[in-house]
This record gives C-alpha cells, sequence and structure tokens, in this order.
C-alpha cells in the first residue's frame, strides 16, 4: 500500500482502490470485493472504479449507525 493517509485533508478528492486500501486498511481482495458492492458508493469511470471521498466517509457513517 502507499502512503498513510493521516487525516481528512490528505485525502484527493476521488479515491482510487489504493487510496480506499490505505484508509480502511484493508488488503486487495477485501477492497474489490467492497467495490463488488451494491451500497458502496463506487463511481465506474472508464472502467476504473473510484469514489468521492465525501461519500465513502458518509457511507461509513451509515454503516456505523
Amino acid at each position: 500500500m502507499g502512503t498513510k493517509i493521516r487525516n481528512y485533508n490528505m485525502l484527493p478528492v476521488i479515491l482510487n482502490g489504493d487510496d480506499v486500501m490505505s484508509l480502511l486498511g484493508i488488503g486487495h481482495s477485501t477492497m474489490s470485493a467492497l467495490f463488488q458492492r451494491d451500497d458502496f458508493p463506487k463511481l465506474e469511470i472508464m472502467k476504473r472504479n473510484l469514489v468521492l471521498k465525501k461519500s465513502v466517509f458518509e457511507w461509513i457513517k451509515i454503516k456505523e449507525d
């Protein structure tokens, strides 16, 4: 995995799989499964799975409740 993300402001506006793995502390297979979920707010752009930073944090908050 890449650089450890230390706070919200360090994240890019649009996250890729590597960003999600680093943010959530998960591996590649778990990240792939996450992007397959119907309730995960992914964007598919030119066959790349991406997610808006704001959306992933809202999704986490919903899952917390």
